[in-house]
């Protein structure tokens, strides 16, 4: 799945974010941030069922696991607990754009898998919520 369709759908459906890009992992997102809110998409992993087919034909479902990262800026609060309202009010609005959208006719809608806090620094709160989608490889 190219992660920049998640990228543009972001864009076009979470006005509050300030900076919405696409990272190799957490410290690329860390060392990028200009601007908060932000949101990081991040590629996670891919994991391949067995092939469904027999007689050198080839049909696997693959299931793609991506993360979207959000920062949110807690200036008035060191331990985090002030900044978690506009966390969630964040979380919930990207929810609303992915859960349910496929990206493109050949992906499944993507679901919400689980949600983590990874990191409180510089008073910056890192959030990643992991979201599922899938489709199928085929060969004749």
């Amino acid at each position: 799945m190219e992660i920049e369709r998640v990228i543009e759908r972001l864009r076009e459906q979470v006005s509050d974010l300030r900076q919405v890009a696409g990272a190799a992992a957490l410290a690329a997102a860390q060392e990028d941030l200009r601007s908060t809110p932000a949101a990081y998409v991040i590629p996670l992993a891919e994991q391949a069922a067995r092939n469904a087919l027999i007689g050198g034909a080839h049909s696997q479902q693959i299931a793609v696991h991506f993360g979207v990262v959000l920062a949110a800026r807690q200036l008035r609060d060191a331990r985090g607990q002030a900044g978690h309202e506009e966390l969630e009010r964040l979380r919930s609005a990207v929810k609303d754009a992915l859960i349910g959208w496929a990206p493109d006719e050949d992906h499944d809608p993507i679901e919400l898998v689980r949600g983590q806090l990874l990191a409180l620094t510089d008073a910056i709160l890192w959030w990643q919520d992991e979201y599922l989608t899938g489709y199928y490889e085929r060969r004749p």
